[in-house]
């Protein structure tokens, strides 16, 4: 068995998350992976959610999850595009300090895919799924 993550490449599929940062010390609660040198996965140089904390203001919106790629940032709705492409991590991670200091971010994300595959028909995945919402 193995897992694929298949991000697609298209600004279509992107998400412009706005966030109005309630932090005093600028931290949105989130640590990144990956870039330019350390790469999160192989032949790919973006940069990714690695962690979310819990109670930080990332968790509490929900729209962004671990392994979400960050593409982009912005400083207000209006702010400059910042392009996090071809970053290394240290780069990215000065990038999204300075910009998320301020009270509004933009933060432009690429949601993560991920796709199981079961070769062995008869294997189980290893997890099950019960509960649900009656409708």
């Amino acid at each position: 068995m193995t897992y694929q993550n298949n991000i697609a490449s298209s600004k279509e599929d992107e998400l412009e998350v706005d966030l109005i940062n309630w932090n005093p010390n600028g931290k949105l609660g989130f640590s990144i992976t990956g870039g330019v040198g350390s790469q999160h996965i192989r032949g790919d140089d973006g940069i990714y959610v690695k962690y979310i904390q819990e109670g930080g203001l990332i968790s509490w919106d929900g729209r962004i999850w671990v392994g979400d790629q960050l593409v982009a940032v912005k400083q207000g709705l209006d702010g400059v595009r910042i392009s996090l492409d071809n970053c290394t991590h240290e780069h990215a991670v000065s990038i999204l300090r300075n910009v998320c200091s301020a009270k509004r971010v933009v933060l432009i994300v690429r949601k993560s895919e991920v796709n199981l595959v079961n070769w062995n028909r008869n294997d189980q995945l290893g997890f099950s799924i019960s509960g649900g919402a009656d409708k």
